[in-house]
């Protein structure tokens, strides 16, 4: 992202909603400026900032960040043809190097050549890789390397591929954004040149078309992907929290002595509420408040039939990629090849259906602490509710049992007749639209 301060904000706007991490270009900060989120952003709680200025007139890089990202400047290093910075990223127990980078023009007032950026990032480059086993490196190089037919973008092409470097592209970044950025970047630098109020104005209007074609680029993206989402109301929300930059980062309590101490904490609070609830309900029974009026059965349910393979391949493809750590096979991997797997999951099912019996195994499960409201207090265990994870295999079991049961009540007219939830094809809007 190329930019200065004094009169791109907006362009800059335009940008850093979209991410959760940018990286900021020709910043022309110095020492003594001091830049917050909240010049950056219309909404800037969240977010942090660090400016790297260049020793000199322009230049210089920066870092925005969400504020569930944790930022950290490493000592710089020392190229003569490019700035760089090294930020060490954390989120949760994700961590990663990012690295920025801008390459200057080369031109005789700088007095840099194109061979030498090649020259010196190709050991920047292969030192990147011995000491770090995952980085991402951002900014801006002025190389075109979607244009192969350029030697110098086939260069460094090349050398990104000998370290299996590839190019994550925007993707509502046209090639007319890409060319009318060119007459921007045209008209920024007649300007600088001349310093003619004309050519300010010709720079300004440019800018402000590159501008408005991204914003409405990127607003037709968003669109997109929203109609992308019609029938799938869980993967509109994921959207929703994903382009309102809402947190996924987990909290725990900050007051305990090592992880198995905190883990010890949660299981033991979570087994005591449990046992406090039982106790809750076997003495409302006891008490003879519940019904003992007893209602002959108008239809009996003695056994399960046993499942088919299509039945089960049919539950498989549909189920989500969700895994679990006590999976022995990832989801995605049964997804893929689930005619190597169902046959063995038939098998499990089907002497589970005929037995009565869940096995033992199935019944264990990987359990999440997740605070309840954002708002409330991380450290008070009460404010937290157990997310269980089951094995995949023990959902499709449960999927094939829910089937047979809503089955048996549809068969027998036994569902309610203003129940909406939890039954295929029916909602809240049907069951109003049938009453009148």
């Amino acid at each position: 992202m190329h930019v200065q301060f004094a009169t791109k904000l907006t362009l800059i706007q335009t940008f850093l909603l979209d991410h959760d991490v940018d990286v900021i270009t020709e910043t022309w900060l110095t020492d003594g400026d001091e830049v917050t989120p909240r010049q950056l952003l219309p909404d800037p709680d969240g977010y942090s900032f660090i400016s790297v200025p260049r020793n000199g007139l322009g230049g210089g890089l920066g870092i925005v960040a969400k504020s569930h990202i944790s930022i950290k400047l490493r000592p710089p290093q020392k190229c003569e043809s490019f700035e760089c910075a090294e930020f060490d990223l954390r989120a949760a127990s994700l961590s990663t190097l990012l690295v920025a980078v801008y390459r200057p023009s080369p031109s005789t007032q700088n007095g840099l050549s194109r061979i030498q950026f090649l020259t010196d990032f190709t050991p920047f480059q292969e030192d990147l890789v011995t000491r770090q086993d995952n980085f991402i490196i951002m900014g801006d190089f002025n190389i075109h390397i979607d244009n192969l037919d350029n030697p110098e973008a086939a260069q460094f092409a090349n050398l990104l591929n000998d370290c299996n470097g590839i190019q994550l592209p925007v993707p509502w970044y046209t090639g007319d954004l890409q060319q009318q950025k060119r007459h921007v970047r045209r008209a920024e630098r007649r300007w600088r040149k001349s310093g003619l109020p004309v050519d300010r104005k010709e720079f300004t209007k440019q800018r402000n078309i590159f501008t408005d074609m991204a914003s409405v680029a990127k607003k037709d993206h968003i669109k997109q992907k929203i109609k992308d989402c019609y029938g799938d109301q869980k993967l509109l929300f994921r959207l929703v929290n994903e382009l309102l930059g809402r947190s996924k980062s987990k909290r725990l309590p900050t007051i305990y002595d090592s992880e198995a101490d905190l883990a010890n904490m949660f299981s033991d609070f979570f087994h005591e509420k449990i046992s406090n609830i039982r106790n809750v309900l076997s003495n409302f029974s006891a008490s003879g408040t519940a019904r003992e009026t007893f209602h002959p059965p108008s239809s009996t349910w003695l056994s399960f039939q046993l499942v088919s393979l299509v039945e089960v391949s049919k539950i498989i493809k549909s189920s989500p990629c969700k895994s679990c750590a006590l999976d022995p096979v990832p989801t995605w991997m049964v997804k893929a090849a689930p005619e190597r797997f169902a046959d063995i999951i038939v098998k499990i099912i089907n002497s589970s259906l005929e037995t009565g019996i869940v096995p033992d195994i199935f019944k264990r499960a990987h359990v999440t602490p997740l605070l309840k409201k954002t708002t409330l207090d991380p450290d008070s265990l009460d404010n937290y509710r157990p997310i269980s994870q089951l094995q995949f295999v023990s959902k499709v079991l449960e999927k094939v049992v829910g089937n047979f049961l809503c089955k048996y009540l549809k068969g027998n007219d036994l569902f309610e007749n203003l129940q909406s939830a939890y039954q295929p094809g029916q909602c809240g809007n049907c069951s109003c639209q049938s009453d009148k």
